[in-house]
């Protein structure tokens, strides 16, 4: 009995280890197919076969196939950027084109465009922008001091006023990836000349003859708007005005009159103004002069004639 016991023991377990062997892990099922698809072992083929449930193993994903080409190191230095990478053989030219980079006709490359690249190859760009303008300057004019007889010894006053000049010049600027490097002048042109200016020292030293002398307070007056008037270079009479120019009443001294003013030099009346009345002068000067010796007042007015 004993015995057949064992024996019932081991013919299930070798049942079991047949089955096994026989039918594959399940990992999803979808489906029925007949049982000898499986393995073919110990099923009837009849049309009453057992249907088992089919078993749907998960694919494997697509294998990718990774060729590696072997590169060598680069470095390309343009737009304030470095870039190293490793490029298989190729011309600078590919490379910026895969890159993007577009030169234009002014930039600077330190390889041709034909150039194959090698193993540690530097490249660099270099941007180079051009800017034109125009600025004008002023040309200062100069002082001349000269004896002049027609001015009284001892003042010294503006015979010709001195006028700044314009000098235009075009620049052109180079600038290289954004720093200016280069500034060169294309040309210049004088548009308006410098007028010089003339400091009399008077040596005139009156003495006659004269027509008639006349006691004057004398004053004197600039060509400004506020002590003239809407146009202070035209006198009364049409004159420019200029040194010697004197105001006057004209019913005290007729206009045209030739003069000799004491401190002040030869003059000539042709101008007038609404102050000016009776026994009152005003002189021209185009500007008043430090230590110039002109001191206003009461002075002497010869009359020489016309």
């Amino acid at each position: 009995m004993f015995s057949s016991f064992y024996k019932g023991c081991l013919f299930f377990i070798l049942a079991i280890v047949i089955v096994g062997y026989s039918m594959p892990l399940v990992s999803l099922y979808t489906g029925s197919v007949s049982a000898n698809t499986l393995t073919g072992r110990g099923i009837p083929s009849d049309s009453n076969r057992l249907q088992l449930p089919i078993m749907e193993i998960l694919p494997r994903p697509k294998e990718r196939i990774i060729i590696h080409e072997e590169g060598f190191p680069v470095q390309l230095r343009y737009d304030g950027k470095w870039i190293s990478f490793y490029s298989k053989p190729t011309t600078v030219r590919k490379l910026l084109l895969n890159l993007s980079i577009e030169l234009a006709e002014t930039d600077k490359i330190n390889f041709p465009l034909n150039h194959q690249l090698q193993k540690d190859d530097l490249i660099v760009i270099h941007r180079i922008r051009y800017q034109e303008y125009e600025k004008d300057f002023v040309i200062p004019y100069t002082v001349l001091m000269e004896e002049n007889p027609l001015v009284e010894k001892g003042l010294k006053a503006v015979w010709q006023p001195g006028e700044n000049g314009k000098l235009r010049k075009r620049f052109r600027h180079k600038i290289v990836d954004g720093e200016l490097v280069q500034t060169q002048v294309l040309w210049k042109k004088t548009l308006k000349p410098p007028v010089k200016e003339i400091i009399a020292l008077g040596t005139a030293q009156f003495s006659g003859p004269y027509l008639k002398k006349i006691r004057m307070c004398a004053s004197s007056y600039n060509p400004t708007v506020a002590q003239c008037d809407s146009d202070p270079f035209t006198t009364a009479t049409g004159r420019r005005v200029r040194f010697g120019i004197v105001a006057v009443d004209p019913n005290v001294i007729p206009f045209h009159t030739r003069l000799y003013v004491s401190g002040y030099g030869y003059a000539i009346a042709a101008d007038t103004g609404g102050a000016i009345k009776q026994n009152k002068i005003d002189l021209f000067f185009w500007r008043r002069l430090p230590n110039s010796g002109w001191r206003g007042g009461y002075v002497d007015v010869f009359i020489l004639g016309k």
